[in-house]
């Protein structure tokens, strides 16, 4: 694959000494993002590069990365499905680096993880989240799903007081949510505590049955 140019890490934070700051468009609003980092230089044109305020985690990233048409495809992709970060309570309009991608198509999550391990050699663990996927299990194929899990037939959903007596902060950041959908915010997050771990299993059946029939294909050369 050509080589369209390089993305210059290690002459980034030289130049910035670390200093990351920016502007971005997050929720249809004009937002800072801001964070400061160390790093170190290893073997083989290697950085490690972490937080100067000591949090988070220690990544291995080339101090020099090609750029090609898939890193390319990647950053368009997270562009669009990628997290930005969360705006930091405490100085509001600005944004708290992060990174998660949001997909459930498995082909495009495999390509995302991919890229990140291409960027990211090592260092990195990836964590996968299952709640934005509830709304695929209350229609259509889900459903069916879901049906079959239980057997045939699903029980009624009880109350929200009832699946979720104790609700966290971001329960309650939820239910104050807005939107143009079917259905109350309170009854879409009684469905998911009531069948999160169904939906759990489903699909990671799935996911298990598609890396299977991946590296059988690998195996005959496809």
């Amino acid at each position: 694959m050509a080589i369209l140019g390089h993305i210059m890490v290690r002459e980034f934070l030289e130049r910035t000494r670390g200093a990351v700051r920016g502007q971005i468009i997050t929720d249809a609003k004009h937002r800072r993002f801001s964070a400061d980092y160390q790093w170190r230089e290893i073997s083989d044109g290697f950085l490690v590069v972490f937080r100067k305020d000591g949090t988070g985690d220690k990544v291995k990233i080339k101090s020099k990365i090609a750029l090609n048409e898939s890193l390319v495809s990647f950053f368009g992709l997270y562009s669009g499905d990628g997290a930005k970060g969360s705006e930091d309570p405490h100085n509001l309009g600005v944004i708290k680096p992060s990174i998660s991608f949001s997909q459930r198509e498995p082909n495009l999550v495999r390509f995302a993880v991919d890229q990140f391990r291409k960027i990211f050699p090592d260092g990195i663990r990836f964590a996968f989240s299952l709640g934005e996927d509830s709304a695929f299990f209350m229609a259509g194929t889900g459903l069916s799903l879901l049906k079959d899990h239980y057997g045939g037939y699903i029980r009624k959903m009880p109350s929200l007081s009832t699946v979720r007596q104790s609700l966290t902060s971001a329960d309650k950041r939820y239910l104050k949510e807005k939107r143009n959908v079917q259905g109350t915010t309170e009854e879409h997050l009684a469905f998911y505590y009531f069948h999160k771990d169904a939906m759990q299993e489903i699909l990671t059946e799935v996911k298990r049955t598609d890396l299977k029939k991946r590296y059988s294909l690998k195996g005959q050369g496809v």
